[in-house]
């Protein structure tokens, strides 16, 4: 979801099947951009193919030394090396010993996140934020020369550890894992049950809620689904807490991933673009020009795409469509649901 940024600097990635030597293997992630999108673009292109040529996409030291390469790769683009993304992603596989439980492997660098959601709307978190005053991450700022101040590294970045960012982490004089800011990833593991859903999110929806009221929300939501449909569909779940956390006012790009743990070869959706109000903002000339140019990325523009807009300002409450924000939403959302290989289902919904 586009949110009430001016531009859509979020990438993601879902790979079913990670290679011909791990077919059951797949691979989820979410990149958060800032200061541009060049640092998320690149992670999207970039990172299935790295993980692909390990020897072993679930070893965590070659996990740990492919994220940092990565990280100094980019950075040798002196034209881009400025930008910064999270990388937060999940090699999601078959457990041997536990029919129809899946292993998880969980990367994160940054404040992106992954957590699993039980039955009950409970979750279990397998990625920490990585704020600069956390006490070991603060040290680390002040032993290169930073300061950290309103939780930001020399009172400007809102994360301690990202790809890109060569800013924070040109010191020649230290080694890059000694940096203000570093591209180390923190790995942690947990085995899904079949009854569990794992989301992976930027920190956009989690900006005006916790996590925790998240996972409760994503439980409600698929809970009337059921209610009403007999069936839950993981796509329009994201696209309804998405709603919900615009809803609580929340200003950030959004993007969430869901993926369930069955056989999802019998669930099958056309791509869904869904335009956001327009037509009460079109005065404002960024929003208008913004609007209009994420649209057309994704072929949708003129009388088509204003028809879209129209269906959506119908089924808005009044009060939505008040233009009481400096910056108004562009809501342009993809709902794209992929099906993964072996037995694993994934739907994917594409925020834009």
């Amino acid at each position: 979801m586009h949110g009430y940024r001016v531009s859509m600097e979020d990438a993601h990635i879902v790979v079913p099947s990670i290679n011909e030597r791990f077919p059951e293997a797949a691979l989820f992630g979410v990149f958060d951009g800032h200061s541009g999108e060049a640092a998320a673009q690149f992670l999207k292109e970039e990172l299935p193919q790295r993980i692909s040529q390990l020897d072993d996409p679930t070893n965590e030291e070659q996990l740990c030394k492919c994220v940092q390469q990565l990280d100094a790769d980019f950075c040798k683009n002196v034209k881009i090396r400025g930008q910064g993304s999270t990388c937060t992603f999940c090699i999601v596989y078959p457990c041997k010993d536990k029919k129809g439980h899946f292993e998880i492997i969980a990367v994160n660098v940054g404040d992106s996140r992954s957590f699993l959601v039980h039955t009950d709307g409970s979750i279990q978190p397998l990625t920490e934020d990585h704020k600069p005053d956390l006490p070991g991450e603060e040290a680390r700022i002040r032993a290169a020369g930073g300061f950290v101040h309103v939780s930001r590294v020399d009172g400007q970045l809102a994360m301690s550890r990202a790809i890109g960012d060569w800013g924070y982490k040109s010191n020649p004089n230290l080694a890059p894992d000694q940096q203000k800011v570093i591209a180390v990833p923190q790995i942690t593991r947990a085995t899904a049950a079949p009854s569990d859903v794992l989301v992976i999110c930027c920190d956009g929806l989690v900006e005006q809620m916790t996590s925790e009221e998240a996972g409760k929300r994503f439980r409600e939501h698929l809970t009337a689904q059921r209610a009403e449909t007999k069936q839950e569909d993981l796509a329009q779940a994201c696209y309804d807490i998405n709603l919900s956390s615009l809803a609580k006012n929340s200003k950030d790009n959004h993007s969430v991933m869901a993926i369930a743990f069955e056989d999802g070869t019998s669930y099958q959706r056309d791509d869904e673009f869904v335009a956001g109000p327009y037509h009460p903002y079109k005065d404002e000339q960024v929003f208008a020009d913004a609007y209009v140019a994420d649209a057309k990325k994704h072929g949708y523009e003129g009388e088509r795409l204003f028809e879209l807009a129209r269906k959506t300002e119908a089924n808005l409450p009044p009060t939505a469509l008040v233009p009481s924000q400096p910056t108004p939403p562009s809501v342009v959302m993809m709902l794209n649901n992929l099906i993964a290989g072996g037995g694993l289902g994934a739907m994917e919904q594409d925020d834009f």
